[in-house]
């Protein structure tokens, strides 16, 4: 519990590069706390958004895949958008999915792979929290 509110504390004081690159890898560690810990403080940047991009997408926990895909809704670079509508599309776990819609929604709702993404969970998704909260996002962001 210790280690965590330490890592906490750098998350939440400390945007600074080193600061960065520690958390990163931290958000890599097989603990999911404390990648979960990592993520939320993290800003992806450069080299690091492929790496979140990947525990997106492949992390061995849903929290961790959905503190991933909230890291990706604060970074910037033209991989997030798809990425984030790939997580949108086939996570299996609906807080992932949920997150991801949320995210598409905060970063770049008229962007087309966005918009796709939205218009397909919104007609298909198998949980109806998903379904709905992209009935409202493209509803908030139409054409």
């Amino acid at each position: 519990v210790r280690a965590s509110s330490g890592l906490r504390s750098i998350a939440i004081h400390d945007p600074s590069p080193e600061a960065q690159s520690t958390l990163l890898g931290l958000a890599e560690d097989a603990d999911p706390a404390v990648a979960e810990t990592a993520l939320a403080g993290l800003t992806p940047q450069g080299d690091a958004v492929p790496r979140v991009i990947s525990l997106a997408q492949t992390g061995f926990s849903w929290a961790v895949r959905v503190a991933a895909v909230d890291a990706l809704a604060r970074a910037e670079g033209p991989a997030i958008t798809p990425a984030l509508a790939q997580c949108a599309l086939h996570d299996p776990f609906a807080a992932v999915r949920l997150a991801a819609v949320r995210a598409l929604v905060q970063r770049a709702p008229r962007a087309p792979e966005a918009r796709a993404a939205l218009d397909t969970v919104r007609a298909a998704d198998a949980d109806r929290s998903v379904r709905d909260a992209a009935v409202v996002a493209r509803e908030g962001h139409a054409p």
